[in-house]
């Protein structure tokens, strides 16, 4: 089994918490608040790079944590699939 940990910016808005991988684009999720996100984004993660391996896609590398850049209202959570 494999372990991949990737950084999750977070996007909290008055409607819900919305989750992106500056290093996947397109693994996208969101949850109404910090738990279900938090379980959503772990969730988005799995099944996003399992379609990766599957399709033969390069896993890239993720950035560090203290990399990712940020807007107002966002921060930063690490994300962990096994696969």
């Amino acid at each position: 089994m494999a372990q991949y940990t990737y950084p999750a910016i977070f996007h909290t808005a008055s409607d819900g918490i919305s989750v992106s991988f500056p290093d996947l684009p397109g693994a996208l999720t969101c949850g109404y608040d910090p738990k279900e996100a938090l379980r959503m984004a772990a969730e988005c993660l799995t099944l996003h790079l399992c379609g990766m391996i599957r399709d033969g896609d390069e896993i890239p590398e993720p950035t560090p944590a203290d990399r990712v850049v940020l807007d107002e209202n966002e921060h930063v959570e690490i994300i962990v699939a096994a696969l």
